[in-house]
């Protein structure tokens, strides 16, 4: 992968669409809930990546970037569907094209088990229940439309952890 692009970011992208299609908005709550659940644990984020509150939820600032260029070294295969008021982005990544052991290197340990947790325990939702869901916790609640989301905020989201667990994925108790 080039350095003119966050490698880690990339990585995350490769690895979250290796395994099944995803569209953009499911990559995006994918990546939100993936740097977030590694806040929680590790207190810092596995993209580094800030996030920005968009129409349908969290944005990570260099994922278009990010993700044209993988789809631009023929990385990772996008497809348009145009559906009735939109269009839909679908992505998965081209093993024939990527070595993904190197792919998985460029995470350490705890970065590659909070991803596939993370994507496992949440793939039953639709983009659709990803997107509603995001709303419903801080850093989301607290920030204003197109500014960047604070996700330190995501520490005193009570609602937050006990959704994480509800879904099977741990994160440690916050005190206030």
């Amino acid at each position: 992968m080039s350095s003119d692009f966050h490698r880690k970011l990339g990585a995350m992208i490769l690895l979250l669409a290796e395994s099944r299609k995803v569209t953009r908005t499911e990559l995006n709550k994918l990546l939100f809930f993936s740097d977030t659940v590694h806040f929680l644990k590790h207190e810092h984020t596995i993209s580094g990546d800030d996030y920005f509150k968009r129409q349908f939820g969290p944005v990570p600032g260099h994922v278009d970037a990010t993700r044209n260029t993988l789809v631009g070294l023929k990385f990772l295969t996008e497809q348009t569907r145009v559906m009735s008021l939109y269009y839909q982005y679908d992505y998965q990544t081209r093993g024939d094209n990527v070595d993904l052991d190197l792919v998985r290197s460029e995470l350490d340990d705890d970065e590659r088990s909070t991803l596939a947790d993370v994507s496992k325990k949440l793939a039953k939702y639709s983009a659709t229940a990803l997107s509603s869901n995001s709303h419903r916790f801080e850093p989301w609640k607290s920030s204003s439309l197109e500014a960047k989301m604070e996700i330190e905020r995501a520490k005193g989201d009570a609602n937050l952890r006990e959704w994480l667990r509800e879904n099977d994925i741990a994160v440690p108790q916050f005190h206030e």
